[in-house]
C-alpha cells in the first residue's frame, strides 16, 4: 500500500512531462496554469479523509487521561500525557531519529538539489528549448521511479531494511556521478542514466516511507516523520542556493555541479549501516500496552 501511494509521485511526473510535451512549446506559465488543478482537488480529498484507527486510540489514550485528572499511576500519565517531541528525546528514541533523519536528508537532498536538474542540464546539453528531450527525459525517470517503487517490497523482504538502503543510497551515489561526469551530449546514455537514477532515488523514499512506521509508535509519529524529512527539506533548500554558486564557480557547467552535490547520497550510504531490522511489523500504538490499567 506504501508503494502504491509513493510511486503516484512518479505517475504524477510521467503525466507532467506529457503535458509539458503538449503544452512546453506554448511557454511555462501554461503549466502553472494546469498545475491549479491538482491543488484545487485537494480541497475535495481533504474534506473526505478520516484519521487511522491507531492515531484515534491515542488520542483518545490522551484525552482520558487528561480527563480524570490522573487517576492512573504517576509514571504512567507522564508517559501518557508527554509531547510527541518529548517522547522522541527519549535515550530509546533520540538514536533512531539522528538515523532516520539523516537519512532522509540524504535523500531529500540529492533529489532537489542535484536530480531536479535533470530538466534543465538537458536544455544546456542540447543548446535549445528542448521540450521534447526534457519530457522525454522526465519520462523515462519517472518510468524508473514507477518500477524502483514497485520493487522495493520486494527486496525489503528478501534482504531486509538496513540492505536495502545501503544499495538505493549506493546505486544512486554511483549513477549520478557517473551520469553527470560522463554525459556530455543527448542521446542513449543519458536516457539509460535517467532511467536507472530514477529506480534508486525512488528506492530510497519507498523504503524509508515503510520503514518510519515500522520504528516510531503512533503518538510520536508525525512528528518524528515531519522532523525527518523538514530537516531534509530546509538542507536541501540551502543546497539549492549553494548549487547556484556552484553553477557559476564551474563556469555555467549543471553537470559539474550536480555532481559535486550527488555526493550528498555518502550521507546515506553511512546511516543506512545504523538501520535497524524491523521485520516488517509498524509500532502502531504498541507505546500504549500496560500505560492505562484494565478498568480504565
Amino acid at each position: 500500500a506504501t508503494c502504491l501511494l509513493e510511486s503516484s509521485f512518479n505517475a504524477g511526473l510521467l503525466l507532467s512531462a506529457g503535458i509539458n510535451a503538449a503544452l512546453g512549446v506554448y511557454g511555462w506559465r501554461w503549466m502553472f496554469l494546469v498545475g491549479v488543478v491538482p491543488a484545487l482537488a485537494t480541497i475535495y480529498i481533504r474534506s473526505k479523509l478520516k484519521e487511522s484507527d491507531a492515531f484515534q486510540e491515542v488520542s483518545n489514550h490522551r484525552e482520558e487521561a487528561r480527563s480524570t485528572k490522573l487517576k492512573v499511576a504517576k509514571p504512567v500519565d507522564s508517559a501518557v500525557l508527554k509531547s510527541p517531541f518529548a517522547q522522541l528525546m527519549a535515550p530509546d528514541m533520540k538514536p533512531r531519529l539522528i538515523v532516520v533523519a539523516s537519512l532522509c536528508a540524504s535523500a531529500i537532498v540529492g533529489f532537489w538539489a542535484c536530480v531536479s536538474w535533470l530538466p534543465a542540464w538537458t536544455n544546456q546539453l542540447t543548446g535549445t528549448v528542448a521540450v521534447a528531450e526534457r519530457s522525454f527525459v522526465t519520462t523515462l525517470f519517472s518510468v524508473g521511479g514507477l518500477i524502483g517503487c514497485f520493487l522495493t517490497p520486494l527486496v525489503l523482504d528478501g534482504i531486509g531494511r538496513a540492505n536495502t538502503l545501503k544499495i538505493s543510497f549506493l546505486g544512486a551515489l554511483v549513477v549520478a556521478l557517473t551520469m553527470f561526469l560522463s554525459v556530455k551530449t543527448y542521446g542513449t546514455p543519458l536516457l539509460a542514466w535517467a532511467f536507472a537514477l530514477g529506480i534508486f532515488t525512488n528506492m530510497q523514499f519507498t523504503a524509508l516511507q515503510i520503514y518510519i512506521p515500522e520504528v516510531f509508535p503512533t503518538s510520536m509519529l508525525a512528528t518524528a516523520a515531519g522532523i525527518c524529512f523538514g530537516a531534509g527539506r530546509i538542507f536541501s533548500a540551502a543546497l539549492a542556493l549553494c548549487g547556484a554558486q556552484l553553477i557559476g564557480m564551474y563556469g555555467g557547467a549543471y553537470g559539474m555541479a550536480s555532481a559535486t552535490l550527488s555526493t550528498v547520497y555518502v550521507v546515506g550510504v553511512i546511516g543506512a549501516f545504523f538501520v535497524l531490522e524491523t521485520q516488517g511489523s509498524v509500532a502502531g500504538t504498541k507505546n500504549l500496552k500496560g500505560l492505562v490499567p484494565a478498568e480504565a
